[in-house]
C-alpha cells in the first residue's frame, strides 16, 4: 500500500485529487489538490464549492522563470508603477509570518474565455497553462 508522496503521486497519474494539510504553525489547513492538466468544469466546480471561490494554479520555480513572471510583491515594489499608482506601495507584504515575500504572483486567463470566472472558462485556463508549462519544460520549446 502507498503512503505519504508516492501515494499522492499515483492519485495524481490516475488525475484524482488529492488532500494536503498545511503545517500547523504555518495556516493549519488543508488544501484540496487537482492536477491541473486534468482540469474540467466539474473538478473546478468542486474547488469553488468545497474550498471557496479564488482558486490557485500552483507553479514551481522553475515554471515561473521560464514565463518570466514576476512575483506580485516585486510589481508593487517597481518605482514606475507605484510612482503612478501610489497605493501599490502600501499594498507590500514585508511582514508575512511564513515567508519573506508573498508567493503569490498574478491572475491569469486563456484567450478563449470568456469572463474568465465560469467553471468551463477556469477549466480551459488551468488546463492550458499546463499544457504550455508541459511544451515550455519537458520539450523545450
Amino acid at each position: 500500500m502507498l503512503t505519504g508522496l508516492d501515494a499522492a503521486l499515483a492519485a495524481f497519474a490516475r488525475g484524482e485529487p488529492v488532500c494536503v494539510f498545511d503545517a500547523e504553525n504555518r495556516e493549519g489547513e488543508t488544501d484540496l489538490l487537482f492536477p491541473a492538466m486534468t482540469a474540467d468544469p466539474a473538478a473546478m466546480r468542486r474547488l469553488r464549492q468545497e474550498c471557496g471561490g479564488l482558486l490557485f494554479l500552483a507553479i514551481g520555480h522553475e515554471v515561473g522563470e521560464a514565463f518570466g513572471l514576476p512575483y506580485l510583491q516585486d510589481l508593487h515594489a517597481e518605482a514606475m508603477l507605484v510612482e503612478q499608482h501610489p497605493v501599490l506601495k502600501a499594498l507590500r507584504t514585508n511582514d508575512l509570518q511564513y515567508d519573506a515575500r508573498s508567493a503569490f504572483t498574478l491572475s491569469i486567463n486563456h484567450r478563449d474565455t470568456f469572463t474568465g470566472i465560469t467553471d468551463r472558462d477556469r477549466a480551459l485556463t488551468t488546463r492550458r497553462f499546463a499544457e504550455l508549462t508541459h511544451e515550455v519544460l519537458e520539450e523545450g520549446i
